[in-house]
């Protein structure tokens, strides 16, 4: 997890369910051994068993329009390229007492591949929510 990701997480002032912020990080990381092919996608679809988990990828024009928002330093990662952006993200629902959105990247460290959360739990702006 990124450190901005950690701030983010203690800086929250809504309520958060850990039970379901829990199953999300188990299914993120079930999520990066399916992508490794180190357990299959029936074996993945295991993880969505309380909640619906689906990685969907952000919106160009949301990431270009507010890119200071969805890049990250990678500076204390061991990886060729400076910043990441957080294209890709899971999120379960549409109130604030239920909102959990995780926003990651999947980078490259000394040839595996990593998931790294930039983001949690609250909502990015977007184009169509700029709040």
């Amino acid at each position: 997890m990124h450190s901005r990701a950690e701030k983010e997480l203690a800086a929250c002032k809504q309520k958060i369910d850990i039970h379901m912020l829990c199953s999300a990080l188990l299914y993120l990381n079930a999520y990066m051994l399916c992508k490794r092919k180190e357990i299959s996608k029936e074996e993945l679809d295991i993880y969505k068993y309380n909640y619906p988990w689906d990685v969907t990828l952000c919106g160009n024009t949301s990431i270009q329009q507010y890119s200071e928002d969805y890049t990250i330093d990678l500076s204390r990662y061991a990886t060729k390229e400076n910043n990441a952006v957080l294209d890709q993200h899971i999120k379960y629902g549409r109130q604030s007492e239920t909102l959990v959105r995780i926003y990651f990247t999947i980078i490259t460290i000394d040839g595996t591949e990593k998931l790294i959360i930039g983001s949690l739990p609250e909502h990015l702006k977007t184009v169509s929510d700029p709040h």
